[in-house]
């Protein structure tokens, strides 16, 4: 992470371009799009990642200029995460849902419209369903269920208009969803479009 900023902020230095009035200026906006959800697994000796849960995160975001080169953008998103896999011949699908705060730092490496972003993310369990089978069964209020997430969220968004946003972002957890022994953390990727009111 440390490298990567580094070479970043270098590389913005040199491609320095005086940003107008209007890109210095407070935005909003509304962003969605979809979800590529795993569930990463540690258990004893035993590590590994779920196969993937495909869902959509949708929301609300705002722009603050920080700097010339550097925005900083909360946003406030529903995202469907969790993971599939298969035991003992029987497939489950863990349904959990969040209500994410992502608080992004974005620096911006070519002319304001291309930006790597990174910062923490915080999220609060909505919802929690396992499917066994094909049949959900609600485990929300499961003890064993961490409801507080943390994850740290790294990635690219470019420009394709002054509204329109198109970025990649993945969301690596830091904390265990679940009161065991084993370590169960959430990892998203999600590829989104914004668009600016």
């Amino acid at each position: 992470m440390v490298v990567i900023l580094t070479i970043t902020i270098a590389f913005a230095q040199e491609n320095y371009q005086e940003p107008t009035e209007k890109e210095r200026s407070f935005k909003s906006g509304i962003k969605g799009g979809l979800n590529s959800a795993r569930e990463m697994v540690s258990a004893g000796k035993v590590s590994g990642q779920t196969n993937v849960r495909t869902g959509i995160h949708i929301g609300f975001f705002m722009e603050f200029p920080v700097s010339t080169t550097v925005d900083f953008q909360p946003e406030l998103l529903y995202s469907m995460q969790g993971g599939r896999y298969k035991d003992g011949g029987t497939n489950y699908t863990d349904k959990f849902d969040y209500i994410n705060l992502p608080l992004m730092f974005k620096i911006y490496v070519w002319q304001r419209s291309l930006s790597i972003d990174f910062g923490p993310q915080l999220g609060y369990m909505i919802g929690a369903k396992i499917s066994i089978g094909g049949t959900n069964v609600d485990i929300y209020d499961e003890e064993a269920l961490k409801k507080f997430d943390a994850s740290l969220a790294l990635g690219l968004s470019f420009k394709l208009t002054d509204q329109l946003d198109l970025s990649f972002r993945g969301a690596f957890g830091l904390t265990n969803i679940l009161e065991a022994e084993s370590n169960y953390k959430n990892s998203v990727s999600q590829l989104s479009l914004a668009y600016r009111f």
